[in-house]
């Protein structure tokens, strides 16, 4: 391919012409401040069409600063009009790959043209290691998907609001559920796994209970833990996983919670544990204890006993009176 040092009138440039844009969707405040300090460093890539004018394959920010600081004139690297598209492209996409750190939307925009250059095989292979993406199961198509879905999604991924594995699972949600799920995030800013559990809750309960995703979110109780001003956004992020845990599995939760009262009336020392079986399944119960001499093993060992000869151990160990239809109560199935 033909290319030369030219100088081009940013007047002349084709700025409409994105074909070979990759959007950050976040302020490059560091480029903002280099450019600031010491201006261009690097010549932009412009190529040449048959209509004249030419178009930008990489450069956007740095021209665009330069443009609106004044520049009228800038020197580029420009490409003849019968340059090979593809070839081009994929230089322009290997240099994004070996340049600044790129966020999740930049490499779903790049996923996405590599699609349309060679085959999924060969970019899985190739390309998702280099942008250290895992190799799931048809993982360049969803990308894809990421890649043409709405600016509030790729938004919210280039700020580090959505982890990877969540977004290629909310990709496949109808758009106004994924929005809803979107936004929640962004208000409880909760780690990439907290993220797939709140959404792998809210998937189970609406498909137990035959509703959609959205009444879900919707609900009175997940409202009211949104929108509570006493709460920060981890406390929040806590009380909307209680809650979903206690819709999801009510039936665990209610005797969790039956546990947990038990064992506070017990008035055991904080150095006495007792650890239930795992699930509540089974019989095999544990008794810790942590002491630091003799003596004070020995006056444990007398709690421990006055527990055991109690009626609070068989309150400690019984599940809860679940009522005469042996289920949990109403506001625990839905909500």
């Amino acid at each position: 391919m033909k290319r030369w040092l030219a100088t081009v009138h940013l007047d002349d440039v084709n700025w409409l012409d994105r074909s070979f844009a990759i959007d950050s969707f976040v302020r490059p405040a560091f480029l903002l401040g280099s450019l600031e300090r010491h201006g261009v460093l690097t010549h932009p890539w412009l190529l040449r069409t048959e209509g004249g004018r030419p178009v930008v394959v990489d450069g956007f920010k740095r021209l665009k600063w330069l443009q609106e600081n004044g520049t009228v004139e800038v020197e580029c690297l420009l490409y003849e009009a019968d340059s090979d598209r593809r070839s081009l492209t994929l230089q322009r996409l290997e240099a994004k790959m070996v340049g600044a750190v790129l966020n999740l939307a930049e490499k779903a925009q790049i996923i996405a043209k590599l699609a349309g250059l060679m085959p999924a095989e060969r970019v899985r292979s190739e390309y998702f290691p280099i942008l250290k993406l895992a190799l799931r199961s048809q993982a360049v198509e969803r990308w894809g998907r990421v890649a043409a879905a709405e600016d509030l999604m790729l938004s919210a991924l280039a700020n580090d609001r959505l982890g990877e594995r969540v977004v290629l699972e909310l990709i496949d949600w109808p758009e106004t559920e994924r929005r809803k799920m979107i936004a929640l995030f962004c208000e409880l800013r909760c780690s990439a796994s907290i993220q797939m559990e709140i959404v792998e809750r809210i998937s189970e309960i609406a498909l137990r209970q035959g509703r959609n995703r959205s009444e879900i979110q919707a609900s009175p109780e997940v409202q009211d833990i949104l929108k509570d001003p006493d709460r920060n956004h981890r406390q929040k992020t806590q009380a909307l996983r209680d809650l979903l845990q206690s819709w999801r599995f009510p039936r665990w939760w209610a005797r969790q919670e039956h546990f947990e009262r038990s064992l506070s009336s017990s008035e055991l020392p904080a150095q006495i544990g007792i650890v239930p079986p795992p699930a509540f399944e089974g019989n095999s119960w544990q008794m810790q204890i942590r002491f630091s001499s003799r003596e004070e093993l020995s006056q444990l060992l007398t709690y421990a006993r006055s527990l055991a000869s109690s009626p609070k151990i068989d309150q400690l160990l019984a599940p809860p009176d679940l009522g005469p239809s042996g289920t949990v109560p109403e506001r625990h199935e839905k909500p």
